[in-house]
């Protein structure tokens, strides 16, 4: 396999298990009943193995995306068409909004395991759980609308 090969497989893998991860809490939480406390447990346990995983992906996904731009550079002499850098503007957007996401979704985690406030103020658990399966859903949304335009921009 040759190293442009490497970094484009590394990109997608990483891309899709981040995608992968975010998704399974989404479906979880929607399907487990929290009436019973199922999805409380589920998202104690799960959410910061998924924000582990997201960290480790996003990082992957930068080093190989940049690995993978310094090829197609080298390859074209650094000459890149104007659709070419339209769409990796857009993707670098994507990459930005699930990038906060994530980082949203750590300090949710941790917001999720404090006691309500008394006042109220931090919400019902219900409410974290909530906020942390929006984040989640906006992540593998934005990963795969990127996910479809990287496989336009290798066309490109």
């Amino acid at each position: 396999m040759t190293l442009r090969g490497a970094f484009l497989w590394l990109h997608v893998a990483g891309g899709a298990i981040w995608i992968g991860a975010c998704l399974c809490f989404v479906l979880a939480a929607v399907v487990l009943d929290a009436e019973s406390g199922e999805r409380s447990e589920f998202a104690m346990r799960a959410a910061p193995a998924i924000n582990q995983i997201g960290l480790v992906a996003a990082i992957t996904v930068i080093l190989t995306g940049l690995g993978n731009l310094w090829i197609a550079g080298q390859t074209r002499s650094y000459r890149f068409a104007p659709e070419f850098v339209h769409l990796l503007q857009i993707k670098l957007a994507l990459y930005a909004i699930m990038a906060l996401a994530t980082w949203a979704a750590f300090r949710a985690d941790s917001q999720m395991r404090l006691p309500p406030q008394p006042d109220g103020r931090s919400g019902a658990i219900t409410t974290r759980i909530s906020r942390l399966t929006l984040l989640y859903l906006a992540t593998a949304g934005c990963g795969g609308v990127a996910l479809v335009l990287g496989l336009w921009l290798a066309g490109a």
